[in-house]
């Protein structure tokens, strides 16, 4: 059994190659991420696997805007029945992260109440919902 990112990397390659994109996962930092053709058009695809429970997230570096229109951010569920994958514009990921994440320190007076040194956030199927609605997909 691969592991949850092997998986994710799977599952999304064939999502974006079922949709005619010719795609290959590079590195871009410390993160894989696929980059796509297709008829002249590239894009830059990010992702992050769940298995179970929430995604889990990075606050560094991942709030702040791109301000590119060619980058996206894939969520790729394996928690269900069957693997979905929803795409949205990278930067208006990270604008709803970054809100979501300053509402929670905000709620718990500026602070993590378990750990204030983590750097990760979740984010819940509701928060995802939320998201969806506000944001531009593939």
């Amino acid at each position: 059994m691969p592991d949850t990112r092997t998986a994710g990397a799977h599952v999304l390659r064939k999502w974006l190659e079922a949709d005619g994109w010719s795609a290959s996962e590079t590195t871009e930092g410390r993160r894989k991420v696929f980059h796509a053709h297709r008829n002249g058009v590239r894009r830059i695809v990010r992702y992050t696997t769940r298995s179970s429970g929430d995604f889990q997230l990075s606050t560094v570096n991942n709030h702040a805007p791109l301000n590119r229109d060619d980058h996206f951010w894939a969520f790729v569920d394996l928690a269900g029945r069957e693997p979905s994958v929803t795409v949205l514009l990278e930067d208006d990921a990270r604008a709803f992260f970054k809100a979501e994440h300053e509402n929670y320190l905000a709620s718990h007076g500026g602070h993590r109440p378990e750990n204030d040194n983590s750097d990760h956030q979740g984010l819940t199927d509701a928060q995802m919902s939320r998201m969806l609605r506000r944001s531009r997909t593939w």
